[in-house]
């Protein structure tokens, strides 16, 4: 907690005295005018650069400071708010090119530090699309009716296994660049709060999916009548 704090005051420190603190709430409004959709990818970004290289208790403080009161002035629900921006502080840990987290990972394996951050961040993009869902959807911050709550969260998660298996390229086998952009398509409609747009998603998914049970069990067939 004191190392957390002493960071806090590094950062928040530097902020104040070159001004910058003071004038980040005023560029984010600069730059969005009006247009939440704006303010929440641009919050995105500057939780992001302040959260890298930062312990999480320090980066949700600092980005509590200087990035939260911003969107809760223009009326976006303040819990929501703040899952939003400690999400995205936290995040800043598997995103290149600082990516603190993969750095120790590539360490342990051994591997290239730039390509375990770039695969990190490719294998969590589903996790980049979630914060903008707790301002849109507050049931998956569970919030609302029990039964919507309930749906949001099953449509959800299937929604980032789709997603997840598109952008990896396999489910149940190798599947094709057509089936990989209808699989991610499919997870971005299931996470997408709608009815609708949730139905697509279940169709467009499903459908690969059998699609690929089926070609797996021809495949499972022919090797058996082979032998």
């Amino acid at each position: 907690m004191a190392i957390a704090c002493a960071n806090v005051g590094v950062i928040v420190g530097t902020l104040m005295l070159t001004g910058l603190g003071f004038r980040l709430s005023g560029i984010l409004v600069e730059l969005c005018k009006e247009s939440i959709p704006l303010l929440l990818v641009s919050s995105m970004v500057v939780c992001i650069l302040l959260g890298m290289g930062v312990p999480t208790l320090a980066v949700y403080l600092v980005v509590s400071i200087f990035v939260a009161p911003v969107l809760i002035n223009h009326g976006v629900l303040p819990v929501a708010v703040h899952m939003f921006v400690f999400y995205f502080g936290v995040l800043s840990c598997i995103t290149p090119p600082v990516a603190v987290a993969a750095y120790t990972a590539a360490g342990i394996s051994g591997a290239s530090p730039m390509s375990t951050g770039f695969t990190a961040f490719r294998l969590a993009l589903p996790s980049f699309i979630i914060p903008f869902m707790f301002v849109y959807n507050p049931a998956l911050l569970m919030m609302g009716d029990p039964l919507n709550i309930l749906w949001s969260f099953t449509t959800s998660l299937i929604g980032v296994g789709f997603m997840a298996a598109g952008l990896e390229g396999y489910l149940l086998r190798q599947t094709s660049v057509v089936e990989r952009g209808l699989l991610i398509a499919s997870g971005l409609c299931l996470i997408w709060p709608g009815l609708i747009s949730d139905v697509i998603g279940l169709a467009v998914g499903v459908s690969v999916y059998l699609h690929e049970y089926w070609a797996r069990q021809g495949r499972i067939s022919a090797s058996r009548i082979d032998v």
